[in-house]
């Protein structure tokens, strides 16, 4: 099977590598991610693993006038998702796919849609805060945070979705998709049901059962002041992340070190791929990839002009 990964990133160079090295040890095949023009050194990781393997694909993207770039870029993908990947997960660099049991994200995949009536599945939130860390430190995101929201908070209701890139009509929100075809179940095979009142990417009911979604909101002050707080939204050009969101995102109820499980698998790969990044100069860039970078950057203001 091949699971492949959507995201769109920024300035997410300094926990980038682990991201990836986690989701590999998931089982995932692939991974498309699209820079929104990161300041940090983001774009140069990425066009450095592109050049090296055949499993990570790169896009560069801006943000033109008030059109939110995340969806739009997905969107373009899409096609070409359907052509390359047999599920694909659509999930944010501070998201972590998180296996509730022995079997890896891969296994569960394998089974969920061997259904072929399954076009995706819903993975509830599990958030995790700040665990009162004020400055950014060294190790693992997953293993610096280990303070997690309580099961009943609000928050842990939204989901992320991994569906059958042809089983999909349109991709409506970073959470949702609208299939043409088959149903939406969560982790344990349920069929999934909207939250009566926050319809909008939340479900009504939470299931952590075989599955979940760890969602690293805010990190260390420092990092969500650095980061998260003047970037801002991919999904919103309007959305401001400053006092009242970090306060609003860190709690930290429970201890939860269940992902620490993960940590030498983890480590073996992230050292891995860092003796990729080390080897090939910051300005190596294929022919292939300097084409894209200037088709989407053409591609994505020609599309803004002409309302598509």
């Amino acid at each position: 099977m091949r699971l492949a990964v959507l995201c769109i990133v920024k300035n997410e160079a300094s926990s980038l590598l682990e991201w990836i090295a986690w989701h590999r040890v998931q089982g995932v095949t692939d991974f498309y991610i699209v820079d929104n023009y990161s300041t940090d050194q983001t774009w140069p990781l990425l066009q450095q693993l592109a050049v090296q393997t055949d499993w990570l694909h790169c896009y560069r993207i801006p943000t033109v006038g008030s059109r939110p770039p995340q969806m739009h870029a997905y969107r373009r993908l899409l096609p070409l998702l359907q052509k390359k990947a047999d599920v694909v997960a659509m999930i944010d660099a501070d998201e972590y796919l998180m296996p509730m049991g022995e079997h890896s994200m891969a296994d569960l995949c394998q089974q969920w849609f061997a259904d072929a009536e399954v076009g995706a599945v819903a993975l509830n939130w599990a958030c995790f805060g700040s665990a009162g860390q004020i400055f950014a430190e060294e190790g693992f995101v997953f293993e610096r945070f280990c303070q997690r929201f309580a099961p009943e908070r609000l928050h842990n209701l939204h989901y992320k979705t991994l569906f059958r890139p042809g089983s999909v009509d349109r991709l409506v929100s970073p959470h949702q998709v609208k299939l043409k075809q088959g149903r939406i179940i969560n982790s344990a095979g349920e069929p999934l049901r909207d939250h009566a009142k926050h319809t909008k990417g939340l479900s009504a009911a939470l299931d952590w059962r075989h599955a979940r979604v760890n969602h690293y909101v805010v990190k260390s002050l420092e990092e969500f002041l650095v980061r998260k707080s003047t970037v801002g939204s991919a999904a919103s050009t309007t959305k401001k992340k400053h006092r009242t969101y970090f306060d609003k995102h860190n709690h930290n109820d429970e201890l939860d070190q269940s992902a620490l499980s993960y940590r030498a698998a983890v480590d073996t790969d992230y050292r891995h791929l860092q003796t990729l990044v080390r080897d090939v100069s910051p300005n190596t860039r294929s022919w292939r990839l300097r084409l894209q970078d200037k088709y989407w950057h053409l591609k994505m203001k020609l599309d803004a002009l002409l309302g598509n």
